[in-house]
């Protein structure tokens, strides 16, 4: 069906070149029949049905235009959402590495810009350029139709275009790669002023953060000021050569006029085909200058589709039958290690709780088992198969996650807890009403349908912690990991879910980190992680 639609799109357009290049090529030749048979022989019927034939003419030419064009926009469409389902696909599969080096500042302005640019490739003044090839062939047959001579001089000014385009180009290029690395830089600089806000408050760097803006901004405008002087510098150098050459026609042709070996209406449609031949040639010259432009970013985004993603496929999974084990993992960022030959188990059914100092460890470990980085050394493992061999989605469908750092999209209360999944408002209330959320919801203006600001900005953080928990436990996953799920939380309701935990939720598998000596009571097994070594300190066992 695809490909149909691709050869009806090609077949129509070049249905409507055709369409423009036979009219562009019986204008000339009307005007010079007006001219020569109407006008000097003082015709005035043959004037007039000439002149309705040209208004035929244009009519036709202008009609084609606007089909052409909308077919180019749906073209262009077409290319722009294949490439940002393809940036889509790679984005949103890379590893969490891609995300840690780049800020989502910097993403959303290098991709945005990278698709503009290179869907730029199939706009109407680059695909009209098939039509201006036609018309530059039926215009220099034209031109050596009316005078041999003549049409040499024409042609004589395509060499002095191209090398004046050659010049213009290679500097373009340049100032564009500048000004694409100069834009991205200012896009991530911006994105951690704006994350750190805070801080600029704080620590009153308004001054500073104010002086550097100016002077990063002052290099991409310069960049852009001198992007735009050498397309100045090329369009006057054309402009110049093309008045150079209509008036050595005016001059010549009108000598040829005075000689008696050009009529005056030939000179006209002369004229005519030599605009048909010097304005559409300095468009596909300036197709150089435009791939300049449209190179740097086709190569960044080439080198993003082909950023390491996550494996995807791998052996089904749909629950944990017997247990989760770590065998002898470590992993380091750097030479330093941050976990070192950690093993231990869950089974089935266990709560088991990992307590440590900020920063040994304890996230590395939820990273590790969440298989958002994958360990150096050693394996984990979901019934005897590493995990490495699952399929992701499936693999990870098995966590109900809380993390310390909660996200909540800017959407309503019942898309955030729901994520995609498809379940009636009588099913939710019962997850409400187990959790003990009715009144906390309850008190929402438009309960579920309340709208979220940004990362839920517009809720306390304790709200939000509950929104967290909450969906945790509606996506009703075996495997429930609680990073400091409830530090924001005030103790009454702190005790009543870990009550909730320990007693009513016996199907579910638990990995809980946390501070609060508290929250221990009835695990399992407490891990205790010091030293980038994980020790077991406590067990029921």
């Amino acid at each position: 069906m695809k490909g149909i639609i691709k050869k009806r799109y090609i077949l129509l357009i070049f249905f409507c070149y055709t369409i423009l290049i036979s009219v562009s090529f019986a204008r000339p030749m009307t005007m010079k029949s007006i001219m020569d048979d109407g006008i000097i022989k003082k015709d005035f019927r043959v004037i007039l049905s000439l002149v309705i034939f040209l208004l035929v003419l244009i009519a036709i030419e202008e009609v084609v235009n606007i089909i052409q064009t909308k077919l180019f926009a749906e073209l262009q469409n077409k290319l722009v959402l294949k490439l940002y389902e393809k940036v889509g696909r790679t984005l949103f599969r890379s590893k969490m590495e891609y995300f840690v080096h780049n800020n989502s500042a910097e993403i959303v302005s290098r991709l945005s810009t990278d698709i503009e640019s290179v869907s730029s490739l199939v706009d109407s003044n680059i695909m009209y350029v098939f039509g201006y090839v036609l018309q530059i062939i039926s215009g220099v047959a034209g031109l050596f139709i009316i005078n041999w001579r003549l049409a040499f001089l024409v042609l004589a000014v395509v060499p002095v275009k191209y090398m004046l385009i050659c010049i213009c180009s290679e500097k373009e290029e340049k100032t564009m790669e500048q000004w694409i690395e100069s834009s991205a830089d200012f896009s991530a600089w911006l994105g951690d002023a704006v994350n750190g806000i805070r801080e600029v408050k704080l620590w009153n760097l308004y001054g500073m953060k104010q002086g550097e803006l100016k002077r990063r901004q002052e290099e991409i405008l310069h960049l852009n000021k001198k992007s735009r002087l050498i397309q100045a510098y090329n369009m006057s150098g054309e402009s110049a050569v093309q008045g150079l050459a209509i008036a050595a026609l005016y001059g010549i042709g009108g000598f040829l006029i005075c000689r008696g070996q050009l009529t005056l209406g030939s000179l006209t449609a002369f004229i005519s085909y030599s605009n048909y031949v010097i304005n559409p040639i300095s468009l596909v010259l300036n197709l150089k200058i435009i791939f300049a432009k449209v190179k740097p970013s086709a190569r960044r985004l080439k080198a993003f589709l082909k950023t390491e993603t996550e494996k995807g496929n791998g052996s089904d999974i749909r629950e944990m039958k017997e247990k989760l084990s770590f065998h002898h993992v470590s992993f380091s960022y750097t030479d330093q290690p941050v976990v070192e030959d950690v093993s231990f188990e869950v089974r089935k059914g266990e709560k088991i709780a990992v307590i440590g100092e900020n920063g040994s460890g304890k996230s590395t470990l939820l990273s590790l088992l969440l298989r958002f980085i994958e360990p150096k050394e050693g394996a984990i493992c979901v019934d005897g198969t590493d995990i490495r061999e699952y399929d992701i989605e499936q693999y990870r469908s098995l966590f109900g996650v809380v993390n310390q750092e909660i996200y909540l999209f800017e959407d309503t209360v019942w898309n955030n807890l729901v994520l995609g999944k498809e379940m009636d408002a009588k099913k939710m209330d019962s997850f409400c009403e187990r959790m003990g959320m009715q009144e906390f919801l309850g008190k929402l203006p438009r309960g579920y349908e309340e709208k979220l600001e940004k990362n839920g900005e517009n809720l306390s953080g304790g709200e939000r912690q509950k929104l967290s928990l909450l969906r945790a436990f509606v996506k009703d996953a075996p495997i429930l990991v609680l990073d400091e799920a409830t530090a924001n939380i005030d103790k009454k309701y702190d005790e009543f879910l870990h009550d909730l935990f320990i007693n009513d939720f016996s199907d579910k598998t638990f990995i809980v980190i946390t501070h609060k000596t508290e929250n221990l009571q009835g695990m399992d097994r407490v891990y205790e992680i010091k030293g980038h070594v994980l020790r077991e300190v406590c067990s029921k066992r």
